[in-house]
């Protein structure tokens, strides 16, 4: 009665929202609900708190549904991780990935990493995973199952798809200062197909001028910030701007073929 009271107090646009976040998140309606308040009605910023590990301060005690038990936890890590190591390795990695029915080239295998906190590529340790869980709220591969539509929906907002793409720069490289030339492009073909009429000429760029060379921090950053904010025919390029070096020379790389088309 209570929550049937809560909800009748929403006018119809709350309705419609918290119907959207529910259908994104996999809470119920109750959790929802308190996710929406703290964001004020804005369904981005609840979607980013909830996919970022922001708990709501006040989270319903009745909420079953979304109530996580740690020992389930626990076994699910144990039925993953590698003898005698408190880490999931590759090959607990590829049980996750199969159990859940996704493809290892996947990006949603990224996303899920990101959002468990991970820090080091194709392993999650113990700690990683039980926070993880714990803040995603599944103690089952049902219930992370669930999740995936929820993450595949953060690529398709800004702030959350900037955030995701950073971190895989430091994911990727391991203890290296720079990101390998060829996995960069691999990372790119996958995270940066769609924002970009100029990837494959970046590619070619690469290629031709690099010839393999690795792949900077600053670089990997402000490509995203390049394609976001340059005009196809870079004609708004700012030379004098704070861009990296490499990103200059793919400019005058790319303008006179760009011109000859």
């Amino acid at each position: 009665r209570k929550r049937e009271a809560k909800m009748n107090k929403l006018n119809g646009k709350q309705k419609d929202l918290l119907e959207q976040f529910q259908g994104i998140s996999g809470t119920n309606a109750n959790l929802g609900l308190e996710f929406m308040k703290n964001s004020e009605w804005n369904l981005e910023v609840a979607l980013n708190n909830f996919f970022n590990n922001s708990i709501p301060s006040s989270p319903p005690s009745s909420s079953s549904k979304d109530k996580v038990d740690a020992k389930k936890i626990r076994e699910l890590f144990a039925s993953l991780q590698e003898k005698d190591e408190e880490k999931i390795g590759e090959e607990g990695m590829n049980k996750l990935v199969s159990s859940l029915g996704l493809d290892p080239d996947d990006v949603v295998v990224f996303l899920l990493s990101w959002q468990l906190g991970a820090k080091n590529m194709e392993e999650i340790t113990k700690e990683e995973f039980t926070q993880g869980m714990t803040q995603l709220r599944c103690d089952s591969f049902k219930k992370l199952k669930e999740r995936i539509p929820g993450l595949r929906a953060l690529l398709a907002d800004s702030k959350s798809f900037k955030d995701f793409y950073q971190w895989i720069f430091d994911y990727s490289k391991g203890t290296q200062k720079c990101l390998d030339g060829d996995m960069a492009v691999e990372l790119w073909k996958m995270l940066l197909k769609d924002k970009s009429p100029h990837l494959e000429l970046w590619f070619q760029y690469l290629k031709e001028e690099q010839k393999g060379r690795g792949i900077s921090k600053d670089t990997w950053n402000l490509l995203l910030d390049f394609f976001r904010s340059t005009n196809s025919d870079f004609s708004n390029y700012d030379a004098d701007g704070a861009w990296p070096t490499m990103i200059d020379s793919f400019v005058d790389f790319a303008r006179p073929k760009l011109k000859a088309k």
